[in-house]
């Protein structure tokens, strides 16, 4: 068995929507969810992961854990890859658009 504590810091003014984890957990594997500071933990049985969820991260909730333990699992590597997706209404990083030209011809 094996304690897992998973940790996001927004280092951005930003704002992040509908932030969603997703840790693989074996199918014989024993899982705890012991804590998620902000947003709700749960296994989705159908497939196989245990999910967190956060409506909205922000200057209020720049940070936040989640702790759980995985039991009767053969590695801590069998709870990887983890999937992260969000949205924002900003972008992530500057980014400026000179010049937009036509695939065909070339011309702006």
């Amino acid at each position: 068995a094996f304690d897992v504590t998973l940790e996001y810091e927004l280092s951005k003014d930003l704002e992040l929507l509908d932030l969603l984890v997703s840790i693989p957990i074996p199918p014989d594997a024993q899982h705890t969810i012991t804590s998620a500071e902000v947003g709700q933990a749960s296994y989705s049985r159908r497939e196989g992961v245990l999910q967190w969820s956060v409506p909205l991260v922000d200057s209020t909730n720049a940070s936040a854990t989640i702790e759980f333990s995985v039991a009767a699992c053969g590695s801590p590597d069998a709870i990887f890859p983890i999937n992260v997706s969000f949205s924002s209404r900003k972008t992530m990083c500057e980014l400026e658009v000179t010049e937009v030209l036509s695939v065909d011809d070339n011309s702006p």
